[in-house]
């Protein structure tokens, strides 16, 4: 599975590189939405989780964007954000976000949201923790 992460704080785009690493799966990352965006357009990934504050161009811009592009409009794109509250939820999923995932958030959290994403995804032998 190819993740494309985007959130322009490094400290978060690593604690889901290690909350994801366990899976062996193709990881990318981006720094702010301009990029995010760009990125891809060129990779194609299967699942995007991006931040929502963010320098150049906002999540919110950035998957409004994607949504625009057909390669892009059907990709899941998850919301990664400290923004708690009931008006940024909607106002994540009127841009097009699949999932707002709050920070802080556990592995076992964001593994079990992807896997409701994605129903056929095979994470064994990988054991999510209690």
């Amino acid at each position: 599975m190819r993740v494309l992460i985007v959130d322009d704080d490094p400290d978060c785009r690593l604690i889901l590189q290690l909350m994801l690493a366990k899976l062996d799966w193709d990881l990318h990352f981006a720094e702010n939405g301009v990029d995010g965006l760009a990125a891809a357009k060129v990779l194609q990934p299967d699942l995007i989780l991006m931040d929502l504050l963010m320098p150049q161009m906002t999540g919110l811009e950035a998957v409004a964007a994607m949504r625009a592009t057909p390669a892009l409009a059907g990709t899941a794109v998850f919301a990664i954000t400290a923004m708690a509250f009931e008006q940024e939820r909607h106002m994540a999923f009127a841009a097009g976000f699949d999932v707002v995932i709050t920070k802080p958030f556990s592995r076992r959290h964001l593994v079990e949201a992807i896997q409701r994403q994605f129903p056929g995804l095979e994470l064994a032998p990988w054991k999510v923790p209690a």
